[in-house]
């Protein structure tokens, strides 16, 4: 409804939203974790008389990593960011619901590293 005033304040979700799942074992040296993260709607552009304020969508992100030892001095992990590589999607409120505005993709990241340590 274009005569409403938005109650949202610009880049802030009403609720966010986090839970991780870790694991640890010393004996075997190797770290794991898994988190979940997801925020509501949000506005990130403001509207006017002529074009109705946009909002950014939640998205569900879920993220991992995984770390072994190697020795004394070696740690090798592997991180991967956004695996679902869901959409996000900016949509304007519209009499039906929200409507499509935009949409991207982040794309899922890898990062594989070998550290050294002096300790």
């Amino acid at each position: 409804n274009g005569d409403k005033i938005s109650r949202n304040m610009f880049g802030q979700s009403p609720y966010i939203l986090n839970a991780s799942l870790s694991y640890d074992s010393d004996k075997h040296g190797i770290s794991s974790a898994l988190s979940y993260n997801i925020n509501g709607k949000k506005l990130v552009i403001t509207g006017n008389l002529n074009s109705p304020d946009i909002y950014e969508l939640p998205r569900n992100l879920i993220d991992a990593r995984i770390s072994k030892s190697l020795g004394k001095h070696f740690n090798i992990s592997l991180k991967i960011r956004d695996i679902l590589n869901t959409s996000q999607v900016r949509a304007f409120n519209y009499t039906a619901g929200f409507v499509d505005f935009d949409h991207y993709t982040y794309g899922t990241s890898y990062v594989l590293s070998l550290a050294y340590s002096l300790n």
